[in-house]
């Protein structure tokens, strides 16, 4: 699905991410674990198109798209779930939901497959984005993007700041995503959640790749020193 290879990631003169090979395969989750500053949302950022500049070779679907503009990106099948959500505010759920939609790319997912992942949503769809808890803005910006009828999903940090019972009820929806025929790569600070749910995981530190493999494969410490640069 994603191949990416020597990735290299600048803002002006500070170098970020230090020649990363990724690979995400069909009806895959991948997990990207690190810790603060390790170049993970540098990373999904660069297969967005959403860096100031960025070299290496990124191929998704077999095309090459190092080159290609966002828009032609999330027209190709990629979509993106950013870090602190970014809802339009005085918009409502459906609103927001229907923001997705307007990429006009052909797909199973529209507002009923969204709000079957997410009944709640359903339930509030008139609520504005502003009087929502933190996971329900989450399920809003997760549910936005399924809404472009992506081929590979990128979330950043969706567990970030909200309570373990609602990490859990969003985790628990994955799957179900999968279902739909949507391949992930989550960046995650929480490698317990992240290597549960997840089929390979690839370990970053200080912008380079430290480890990588299939989550049940390769021993628990040797993950935490990878992590933490033992």
């Amino acid at each position: 699905m994603l191949e990416i290879r020597g990735l290299n990631v600048f803002y002006g003169a500070f170098h970020s991410v230090h020649g990363v090979d990724i690979i995400c395969r069909e009806g895959e989750i991948l997990s990207l674990i690190g810790a603060n500053g390790a170049g993970k949302s540098s990373t999904l950022r660069a297969i967005i198109g959403q860096v100031p500049r960025a070299t290496g070779v990124m191929r998704f679907a077999g095309e090459d798209i190092s080159g290609r503009s966002t828009p032609d990106r999330i027209a190709s099948g990629i979509a993106l779930v950013p870090e602190g959500r970014q809802l339009f505010p005085n918009l409502t759920i459906e609103e927001n939901l229907r923001i997705g939609g307007y990429t006009g790319r052909p797909g199973g997912i529209g507002l009923p497959q969204v709000y079957e992942i997410f009944p709640v949503l359903s339930e509030r769809r008139k609520q504005r984005a502003r009087q929502l808890s933190g996971g329900q803005q989450q399920m809003v910006a997760i549910g936005r993007a399924l809404m472009m009828n992506p081929r590979l999903l990128l979330c950043d940090e969706i567990s970030l700041g909200l309570s373990p019972r609602i990490i859990a009820d969003i985790y628990e929806v994955l799957p179900r995503i999968r279902d739909h025929g949507v391949s992930m790569i989550l960046v995650e600070q929480d490698i317990t959640r992240a290597l549960a749910m997840a089929d390979h995981f690839v370990c970053m530190l200080e912008g380079r790749v430290s480890l990588a493999g299939r989550t049940g494969e390769v021993p628990r410490d040797q993950i935490a020193a990878s992590y933490f640069g033992e």
